[in-house]
């Protein structure tokens, strides 16, 4: 068996310049899991769904910022079998 009896005729290539919030959208959108990036007609590279999480999980959230009380209830911790109230 060869690769060409396997692989994706039909391709979406991007730019390198497009964010990776889009790339992301589209991947989803065409239920993809790899874009072709090309620049100067050449292919430049391949962006990944694994090059996207990688990168979004190294992006740092804003700090959250928790006041206490949150409430004024005690807490208080219970098993699975345990009805809340």
């Amino acid at each position: 068996m060869e690769a060409s009896m396997l692989m994706t005729l039909e391709v979406t290539p991007i730019p390198p310049e497009l964010p990776l919030s889009l790339a992301h959208q589209l991947m989803l959108k065409l239920r993809t899991r790899h874009l072709p990036v090309v620049s100067n007609s050449k292919l430049a590279g391949l962006v990944s769904d694994r090059d996207l999480l990688q990168k979004m999980t190294q992006i740092k959230p804003f700090p959250l910022k928790i006041q206490f009380p949150i409430n004024n209830r005690t807490p208080f911790s219970a098993r699975p079998m345990n009805a809340m109230r």
